[in-house]
């Protein structure tokens, strides 16, 4: 059975009588089921029956591991039959188990480990099972490595689906009339090329195999098939369904075991319909201790925020993601919290820094070979596509459809893709998705009609042109431009130091910036009063963006900074860097260090100034070095040299 997995109990018979073994046909069914591989299990996390024998080999080795004899206790484990589920295999060496207890060990711990750590010994564990022809444990190893593969974005989809067909060959053996081969790894093969098609955007083949995924739930409704379907749906972009099979995993996990999964699943679902309140509430009552799935938290935040037109709050989420995605390697996310910053750009009016931030994303996915990104991507871009059968999936539908309400600008075509997104639970993606296309909004404002936007949205600088967007460059001399104009006369140093400060908070303690700009003045108020009469005066505020309120200046308007784009192109370049694409993490390290004009925060000499100028340098120098120490390990070392000293020209000036 573990040469070949798809062996009916005729066939075993007979060969065990060519080779003078008489058996009965229950007996080879008793042992197969005793050794948890007749593909009958009702949950793949506990596949065998916990029967005397095994209860009484894991207690023996538990007393043998107690003692600290760690070899005896591998020895008795190595003899049991399974060892499905138990949790003492996490104290034992991988060096003192067998190859099917280390795939076992592999089950237990793939929500703790490191996601590219999970796909390498997957991978090497599948090696070794079929050097040895131990073919139903290397496919069990090979699911765990397609699944590490999906999350991680390493491997191609073209080669998880050569990986899928291997799988298979092993799986079966040899063709025949009905296929006998273990019903569980036939679903997850079958929903691992689901997954990889829909990345390819083969979308007819792809739903051809989700009907068979579906016919097996339904023939089989056990409770470890439902938790591929809604994963599998969202990869397709038809939420609606995905909510179904996510809702029906909740209602049957009566263990509870999986349920923080679930709910940060359904928290994703809610956020893509819009349903950002109770989205966030689910969230925070959610303790995630699980590998790779804290960037998903920080994606649904910034896209809560985002619904809720709460923009520093999102920005701050997409960075937070790209900061945790890079420790996970996994490229999925990161283009998530790309394209989420390039909505927050869009939102501030700054069309051209979005579609570019997009844009340099495409040559990754390339790479990767992840067509559907490609084409959502050119969409966005208003290029030019050819979508084939992808527009068979809801997101690139609606995506499709809000594309041509904008070129048309009828009414009926806003409306036809505005009600699509309702009934596909794509609310929450239309909300976004209108951030690139504006002008059917823009129309209907113009004309007093309902929109069907929450205020929210509606009172965000991409539908009021009223308001302004400030970007402050203070990486060498100060700049300041007003919606993409820049002011004509400079800022002085206090006006500068005020500005970078509202930059950076909502709201400052009104003592804390006496004592900053004015710690011997003994008339800190008259002070302060004159400076923000010039400044409003110097920024053209509108009266209600900066005011004093129960003592808090408070600011409600748009800064950006150059400082910002400096730590999220940082940011991206040690994601890249840590998923191992040198040549995209160099661009992002460059396009970095560029920012840099020269000597920041010149003449300005108040406390927090100096704080904030330390601040910055070490983040710069540390940055410089660590892109050096990786130009040094490539052979680059001129390359670094030259770096190093137009860092020590900046630096060096302080």
């Amino acid at each position: 059975k573990e040469k070949n997995p798809s062996i009916t109990l005729i066939e075993a018979r007979n060969t065990l009588n060519k080779n003078r073994i008489n058996i009965s046909l229950k007996g080879i069914w008793s042992i197969w089921k005793r050794y948890n591989l007749t593909g009958s299990y009702k949950n793949i996390s506990h596949r065998a029956a916990i029967n005397l024998e095994v209860e009484d080999g894991i207690r023996r080795a538990e007393e043998v591991l107690n003692n600290g004899n760690i070899k005896k206790a591998s020895e008795i484990l190595n003899k049991l039959p399974s060892c499905e589920g138990q949790s003492i295999l996490k104290k034992i060496p991988d060096r003192f188990l067998s190859l099917q207890r280390q795939v076992e060990k592999l089950r237990i711990l793939f929500d703790e480990t490191p996601i590219q750590e999970s796909l390498m010994k997957a991978r090497n564990l599948r090696k070794k099972a079929e050097n040895k022809g131990f073919f139903h444990t290397s496919i069990q190893a090979g699911i765990f490595e397609l699944s590490a593969m999906d999350w991680t974005g390493k491997g191609s989809p073209d080669e998880s689906i050569i990986l899928i067909h291997k799988l298979y060959r092993n799986l079966l053996k040899k063709q025949r009339c009905r296929d006998n081969s273990d019903l569980l790894m036939r679903f997850y093969l079958t929903v691992s090329e689901a997954r990889a098609l829909l990345e390819l955007c083969k979308t007819k083949r792809a739903l051809s195999y989700i009907k068979k995924c579906e016919i097996i739930c339904r023939n089989h409704p056990y409770f470890s098939l439902y938790k591929s379907m809604a994963p599998l749906y969202s990869a397709l972009g038809s939420h609606r369904k995905a909510r179904y099979w996510i809702e029906k995993c909740l209602k049957n996990d009566n263990r509870g075991v999986d349920k923080t999964c679930y709910n940060l699943m359904l928290a994703a679902n809610m956020s893509m319909a819009g349903e950002y309140d109770i989205a966030r509430k689910l969230l925070k009552r959610q303790s995630i201790k699980i590998s790779g799935f804290s960037p998903l938290v920080s994606i649904v935040d910034a896209h809560c925020f985002l619904g809720k037109g709460k923009i520093k709050d999102a920005v701050t989420a997409a960075n937070k993601a790209l900061s945790e995605s890079e420790k996970e390697h996994i490229i999925n996310y990161y283009y998530a919290s790309s394209l989420t910053l390039a909505y927050c750009s869009l939102v501030l009016n700054k069309e051209e820094e979005a579609k570019t931030l997009i844009g340099r994303t495409i040559p990754l996915l390339k790479k990767a070979k992840i067509k559907k990104m490609q084409l959502l991507s050119n969409i966005l871009l208003d290029a030019k596509v050819f979508s084939g059968d992808a527009n068979l999936m809801p997101d690139i539908k609606l995506a499709l459809l809000l594309r041509q309400a904008s070129k048309s600008l009828k009414v009926k075509d806003y409306r036809k893709a505005f009600n699509y997104a309702t009934s596909q639970h794509l609310m929450g993606f239309f909300h976004r998705l209108v951030f690139f296309f504006p002008e059917p909004v823009n129309k209907l404002i113009a004309k007093g009609k309902p929109t069907g936007l929450p205020k929210a949205l509606l009172k965000l600088p991409i539908f009021q042109k009223n308001i302004p967007v400030y970007h402050l460059k203070f990486l060498g001399p100060v700049r300041i431009y007003r919606n993409g104009v820049k002011l004509r006369d400079n800022p002085t140093p206090i006006y500068a130091s005020l500005i970078i400060h509202l930059s950076l908070k909502e709201k400052i303690e009104l003592n804390s910036l006496y004592k900053n700009f004015w710690p011997r003045s003994k008339n800190p108020k008259g002070s302060f009063s004159h400076l923000l009469y010039g400044l409003r005066k110097y920024l053209r505020l509108p009266p209600y963006t900066l005011f004093i309120k129960e003592g808090f200046l408070h600011f409600k308007g748009y800064i950006t900074t150059d400082y910002q784009y400096y730590k999220e192109t940082i940011t991206r370049a040690k994601a890249l860097l840590r998923a191992g694409e040198w040549g995209f993490a160099k661009r992002e390290f460059i396009r970095a260090f560029k920012l840099f004009r020269g000597e920041p925060f010149k003449k300005m000499y108040d406390d927090w100034s100096d704080d904030k100028r330390l601040e910055v340098l070490f983040s710069y120098e540390k940055e410089v070095k660590t892109f050096a120490d990786e130009l040094r390990k490539r052979g680059k070392t001129e390359e670094a040299e030259r770096v190093l000293e137009r860092a020590e020209r900046i630096v060096g000036s302080e």
